[in-house]
């Protein structure tokens, strides 16, 4: 009988561990390593460094569009012409010269310009920026200007840009002299104590009507807004308020020593 007893234990024993062997074998849950882990990319918080290897090839520079006007009123800023260009490689890179080819009244004329702050104004792959330059130029009411062609060269960089957006873009015509734009402007990663902000302004076809460039003389800080409004003085295109539908705007800032 004892025996017996002994067997019955053993018996039981046995089936329970089995039930309990098919349990774990159903949990397919991978436990979590302990020490040192490996992150993955792009997980949590975690900054994501961009190395040398995924910035390839060498830079190139596509102008998207371009403007002219002759401003014969004016006296110094007669002429002036503007682009929008789009870094389309893989490099970020800084703009060393524009060079626009324009044809006056029947007459071609190479005009070549520098990106002002060159050296702040990093482009990086797939994003646009804006020039814009005024030249003394003596020309009649009859005077006729169109751009023929414009190029930009480019320089490979590894320096980071600090970019300043900007957004609540509204323009308004003050009558009877200039137009002004006003909006706000959002601080780059760190404090910034220069900077320079380009707006482009387009017409209901999108075609580029004109670019401003202004500087807010207020230290900017970083991840701060602040709001502005730019007087477009030396700008003076006929309708350039009523014909604008979209404006699209950006910038970066910078120290000295």
């Amino acid at each position: 009988m004892k025996n017996r007893a002994i067997l019955v234990f053993m018996i039981v024993l046995i089936l329970l561990s089995g039930c309990k062997a098919q349990k774990s074998s159903g949990d397919t849950s991978t436990p979590v390593p302990q020490g040192d882990v490996t992150p993955q990319p792009h997980s949590g918080s975690e900054t994501v460094q961009v190395s040398d290897k995924a910035y390839s090839g060498a830079p190139e520079i596509t102008v998207a569009d371009s403007v002219a006007y002759l401003f014969c009123e004016q006296k110094g800023n007669e002429l002036y012409a503007a682009c929008e260009y789009k870094n389309t490689s893989n490099a970020p890179c800084t703009v060393t010269g524009i060079t626009y080819v324009l044809d006056i009244s029947g007459k071609e004329m190479t005009v070549k310009s520098v990106q002002p702050a060159s050296k702040y104004c990093i482009i990086l792959p797939g994003e646009s920026f804006y020039h814009a330059m005024w030249k003394t130029y003596t020309c009649m009411e009859t005077d006729t200007i169109q751009v023929k062609s414009v190029s930009v060269t480019c320089e490979k960089t590894k320096d980071e840009p600090f970019i300043i957006s900007a957004d609540d873009l509204y323009i308004v015509q003050n009558y009877p002299a200039f137009s002004s734009i006003s909006g706000t402007l959002h601080g780059a990663d760190e404090n910034v104590a220069l900077n320079q902000i380009g707006v482009g302004m387009y017409d209901k076809s999108g075609k580029l009507i004109g670019v401003w460039f202004f500087t807010e003389p207020a230290e900017l800080a970083a991840g701060k807004d602040k709001h502005f409004i730019t007087h477009l003085r030396s700008l003076p295109i006929e309708g350039l308020a009523e014909n604008t539908v979209e404006m699209k705007a950006t910038g970066f800032g910078f120290n000295t020593k």
